[in-house]
């Protein structure tokens, strides 16, 4: 007894009382207890950061998203040019998966339109969540890690689709074959022009080495870095995120990065 009030976090909903003879009882105290159903590691924590990062789960309640994140298969690593999805590809609905990208890019073709047609997704950009909808057992487009690979999340299609998603967010998926098309397109080129994290940056952090010092500062440092192809110079912002969490200042540090992403630094 007492399961149902931790499960819901509440107080004690009834009273116990022992009765007839003395009775040995085993306690069990609520971390403990609401462990054993929760996973609260960092692949947990990192997968609902993610999945609440995703234009595709805006319509889900935190909830939700956490539910999904508990109950998701894991991230997988795709090397450059590595086949994810292949067009026309006969796979079962029950193992079909809906891929949540964590890190690096994917690129989503057609093959034999003519002119090629390409779009590119970076971080919280989805694939595979057509098929998973329409039960589809082939996919209408190929998909493979872009040029420096990919870390996917990846869910179940049976898991994602009794979420009963809000229609007006996938309407666009399930429509006709070029209202989808369309979308994605869209979709991509929002992610393009964002540029909310590190990981849209058209910049390859790996090309570039560091020339020298330019300060230090409450939560890091700035580093002056020349690309290693062009020349080209850059000043890097180095921010702990530990001390940020630790003096509750991540959202201020969100506010002065979208600020500083209106600015044009060409």
């Amino acid at each position: 007894f007492g399961q149902i009030a931790m499960l819901s976090n509440r107080r004690a909903l009834d009273t116990f009382t022992v009765t007839h003879r003395d009775a040995i009882v085993y306690r069990i105290t609520r971390d403990a207890f609401k462990s054993c159903f929760f996973e609260r590691d960092e692949a947990f924590l990192g997968a609902c950061r993610l999945l609440n990062d995703s234009d595709i789960m805006k319509s889900l309640f935190c909830s939700q998203r956490q539910l999904l994140a508990r109950d998701a298969v894991g991230f997988k690593t795709f090397v450059s040019g590595e086949v994810i999805q292949l067009q026309g590809a006969d796979v079962p609905f029950e193992a079909q998966m809906v891929y949540i990208i964590e890190s690096g890019s994917a690129i989503l073709g057609r093959d034999g339109d003519t002119p090629k047609w390409e779009v590119e997704f970076r971080r919280g950009g989805a694939f595979g969540v057509r098929e998973a909808l329409l039960k589809q057992s082939a996919s209408d487009t190929s998909v493979y890690a872009g040029r420096q690979g990919v870390e996917v999340l990846c869910i179940e299609g049976t898991v994602f689709r009794s979420l009963g998603l809000c229609p007006d967010h996938t309407g666009a998926l399930t429509g006709e074959m070029d209202t989808y098309l369309r979308h994605l397109e869209s979709m991509s080129l929002q992610q393009a022009s964002a540029g909310l994290l590190a990981n849209y940056q058209n910049v390859d952090l790996r090309e570039l080495t560091v020339v020298g010092a330019i300060g230090r500062g409450s939560f890091g440092f700035l580093t002056l870095m020349e690309h290693s192809k062009t020349r080209k110079q850059y000043a890097l912002k180095r921010i702990s995120k530990g001390l940020l969490e630790e003096m509750q200042c991540v959202k201020s540090q969100r506010y002065e990065r979208d600020l500083m992403l209106l600015a044009d630094s060409d």
